[in-house]
Protein backbone atom coordinates (compact mmCIF):
# COMPACT_ATOMS: atom_id res chain seq x y z
CA UNK A 1 0.00 0.00 0.00
CA UNK A 2 2.77 2.51 0.82
CA UNK A 3 5.03 1.80 -1.71
CA UNK A 4 1.71 2.52 -4.85
CA UNK A 5 1.29 5.74 -2.81
CA UNK A 6 4.79 6.44 -3.60
CA UNK A 7 4.94 5.49 -6.81
CA UNK A 8 1.70 7.82 -7.07
CA UNK A 9 3.24 10.26 -6.03
CA UNK A 10 6.25 10.32 -7.85
CA UNK A 11 4.33 9.70 -10.92
CA UNK A 12 2.48 13.19 -9.99
CA UNK A 13 5.28 14.89 -9.43
CA UNK A 14 7.16 13.89 -12.66
CA UNK A 15 3.88 14.62 -14.86
CA UNK A 16 3.67 17.88 -12.92
CA UNK A 17 7.58 18.99 -13.85
CA UNK A 18 7.26 17.84 -17.71
CA UNK A 19 3.87 19.64 -18.15
CA UNK A 20 5.82 23.08 -16.08
CA UNK A 21 8.42 22.10 -18.55
CA UNK A 22 6.58 21.79 -21.69
CA UNK A 23 4.58 24.95 -20.51
CA UNK A 24 7.99 27.10 -20.33
CA UNK A 25 9.78 26.20 -23.47
CA UNK A 26 6.86 26.04 -26.27
CA UNK A 27 9.26 25.06 -29.46
CA UNK A 28 9.79 21.48 -27.79
CA UNK A 29 5.98 21.02 -27.35
CA UNK A 30 6.08 19.56 -30.81
CA UNK A 31 8.92 17.35 -30.33
CA UNK A 32 7.57 15.47 -27.62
Amino acid sequence: MLLMLMAMATTTMVVMRNHELGRRNPTRKGTS
